[in-house]
């Protein structure tokens, strides 16, 4: 009788732990980002402000941003300027987008900026773009 006890004891704790990592699984999950309207500014295609990961924005060094190019890859992206600030899922995304905290030059006046990466089929970097004309 303790066997089979042991035995079904098992069974249901094996049950839960494959319940438990479906449902893991399922939360790295995401939609395409054309999808994830909830997150949308409907006006431009970049993200709300407020629902990026850092309170208001990152400081980043601008040199790094300049040094995005063309094909890169995201490793080469993520070396540069870090992890998207959104997110934005992560198998097969191809948009990442960024809020930087820039310095004007003048004393400690910043800036805050959005800032998209788009990637191609083959995950390379395909263009990038900011929301507003003040940030490049």
């Amino acid at each position: 009788m303790n066997n089979l006890n042991n035995s079904m004891m098992t069974k249901a704790a094996l049950g839960a732990a494959s319940i438990a990592a479906v449902l893991v699984l399922a939360g790295c999950a995401s939609p395409p980002n054309n999808d994830r309207t909830e997150l949308r500014d409907a006006r431009d295609g970049f993200p709300a402000l407020a629902g990026n990961w850092y309170d208001g924005g990152k400081f980043v060094d601008p040199e790094n941003i300049l040094r995005i190019q063309e094909s890169q890859t995201k490793d080469q992206v993520r070396q540069l300027i870090g992890n998207p600030h959104y997110s934005e899922g992560f198998f097969g995304v191809r948009e990442w987008n960024y809020v930087f905290n820039l310095y004007t030059g003048n004393g400690n006046e910043y800036i805050t900026c959005q800032y998209q990466v788009h990637y191609d089929d083959e995950m390379a970097l395909e263009s990038t773009r900011w929301r507003d004309a003040q940030c490049p």
